[in-house]
């Protein structure tokens, strides 16, 4: 009697656990009238970089007031991808509204498409074709009144193409910069750019970006926009002779020449010259696809929820044979039995939903280069979203972040006070971060007769916690930091730090990851860095209601003026 009943309860409970929820219906859209109208531009000066971030400029009208969203959608077929982009708007009637959308073009063979959604219908439909021939590598941006020569000097065979744009046409995001290979500048009437054009162009050359100033010192003092970026003492010349003036700014440079490019009778010494300093390579990013290699392939169960289900089905075990012999007997036995049912059910669904949701989830490693002389710091995040099935997921970051995928997926990034990043996908989908980010942290290095001496200062109000000092391809760790702090290390105390397949553990493959890249750094520009975990969510992408992941930050260290 009772070996039915106990194969019939445990059968019930596994089926009832195992059913997945069901999915809800997709809502119809409804057609609107439109009414509305768009200027559109793709690139700069129609040139478009693959796979990087380019900006979608339009210029909107619209015959009423609406209120509504912009979607760009760009679409790949290998992979096969879509990925849209959403940005708010409001619409006044017969006033023109300018609208800058970042998007990723993957694919010429599918058209790029922009539509306006109103009402959770589509009001309006434009497609956008981009030709093959404005695919290119890379673009300059060459700011001038007259918008001829430095194409000449670059040559018509390469694959570097030059954009004469004016200074409304500088983006007003440091990630559209992505796919510029050097922003030339000659006359730029500053008056005209906005506090956040000034803002990205800064941000951009700090990540790694190349500024090069075609006029004299005299001239650059005049205009506010430029005049930071020769603040900075400039770097020893390239070679004795050599007529530029470069200035580091963060991870890029300011060259600063008094030739103009763009006069039709240059000479062929100024044009050699020319064309070696845009043929100069940017800095390569800190944080790059490699890091996805020291992730962890599953998110793994927390070991608090290996104890709940551990308990819970030892408890059941430990009770099941007593009450099936003590009490189902009767009908009060097949009452209880059905209550037995119902709750162990309901447990085990539980603990089945849990398991689920803690199988769907964000690794990822996320880590802040600081750029001391700017106070920010470039925080990048290259993760994976692990889903126990096909199905869907919400990320959330700062509102200046931008969010891409590394693999065909489809996606929403809707950009707002607070960036959501959604969509469906595979088990697996890599995905990328980036944002800069306020941070007052700075740090000094002096080589004395008793060892390394380092200084920190930190009013940024966020803990460093395990702090190391990175030196010559060795490590050595630093006591407990405060706001302001000095310490001396000891020339016994440097070590090798360990390699990433020597270590376990999510942070310490990081912290590897991080010494092995400082250390390639090092072969191109010898750097002292501190590396400390920092107490900061900013920049990092969430998973609702699971916590944020550690931070890393590497801090470049300077020598004091004057220091030997």
């Amino acid at each position: 009697m009772t070996g039915p009943r106990v194969f019939l309860l445990t059968a019930m409970m596994v089926a009832a656990a195992s059913r997945p929820p069901a999915a809800a219906a997709p809502a119809t859209p409804v057609g609107l009238s439109a009414g509305i109208t768009a200027d559109i531009r793709v690139g700069f000066g129609g040139y478009v970089v693959p796979d990087a971030w380019m900006p979608v400029t339009l210029r909107l009208r619209s015959e009423r007031d609406v209120a509504g969203t912009v979607e760009v959608t760009t679409s790949r077929a290998r992979p096969p991808g879509t990925e849209r982009v959403r940005v708010e708007v409001h619409l006044v009637p017969r006033t023109p509204h300018p609208l800058t959308v970042p998007v990723i073009v993957r694919d010429l063979r599918s058209p790029l498409v922009v539509r306006f959604l109103e009402q959770g219908g589509v009001a309006a439909t434009w497609p956008v074709s981009i030709p093959a021939g404005r695919l290119v590598d890379g673009v300059v941006l060459a700011v001038n009144r007259r918008p001829v020569g430095l194409q000449q000097i670059l040559g018509e065979s390469g694959r570097i193409r030059v954009a004469y744009v004016t200074a409304d046409d500088l983006p007003a995001r440091w990630q559209l910069y992505e796919g510029v290979a050097a922003v030339v500048v000659r006359d730029l009437d500053d008056r005209r750019l906005i506090p956040a054009q000034v803002e990205a162009l800064a941000g951009w050359v700090a990540t790694g970006g190349r500024l090069i100033i075609a006029a004299p010192r005299s001239e650059i003092l005049s205009r506010p926009a430029l005049q930071p970026f020769i603040v900075p003492p400039p770097l020893p010349p390239p070679f004795p002779g050599a007529p530029e003036e470069v200035h580091p700014w963060g991870r890029g440079r300011v060259t600063v020449i008094p030739v103009d490019p763009f006069r039709a009778d240059l000479p062929p010494d100024d044009a050699a010259m020319w064309t070696r300093l845009l043929g100069e390579p940017r800095t390569p990013p800190f944080v790059d696809r490699t890091l996805l290699d020291v992730l962890p392939q599953s998110p793994g169960t927390s070991l608090s929820l290996q104890v709940v289900i551990l308990l819970t089905l030892g408890l059941y075990l430990i009770l099941l044979r007593p009450l099936t012999h003590g009490l189902l007997r009767g009908r009060s036995g097949w009452a209880l039995a059905a209550a037995l049912l119902v709750g162990a059910t309901a447990v085990t669904a539980t603990l089945n939903l849990a398991v689920r949701r803690g199988a769907s989830t964000i690794v990822q490693g996320v880590v802040a280069v600081a750029l001391p002389d700017q106070g920010v710091a470039l925080v990048e995040s290259v993760g994976r979203v692990l889903l126990s099935r096909r199905g869907a997921f919400q990320l959330r970051a700062g509102a200046e972040t931008l969010v891409r995928p590394l693999a065909g997926a489809e996606t929403t990034l809707v950009l707002n006070q607070v960036v959501r990043f959604e969509g469906r996908a595979e088990a697996t989908l890599p995905v990328r971060a980036a944002t800069l980010v306020p941070l007052p942290i700075h740090g000094l290095y002096r080589e004395g007769p008793e060892g390394v001496e380092v200084q920190i200062e930190n009013r940024s109000g966020r803990r460093l916690r395990d702090p190391v000092v990175f030196l010559d391809g060795r490590i050595q760790p630093l006591p407990p930091l405060d706001r302001e702090s000095r310490a001396t290390l000891s020339p016994l105390r440097w070590r090798e730090p360990a390699a990433v397949d020597a270590v376990r553990g999510p942070e310490n493959r990081l912290l590897a990851w991080a010494f092995g890249r400082l250390r390639g750094d090092a072969i191109l520009s010898p750097t002292v860095s501190l590396v400390a975990w920092l107490d900061d969510d900013r920049g990092i992408l969430h998973w609702p209601g699971q916590p944020a992941a550690p931070l890393l930050l590497v801090l470049p260290l300077s020598r004091p003026e004057g220091a030997p």
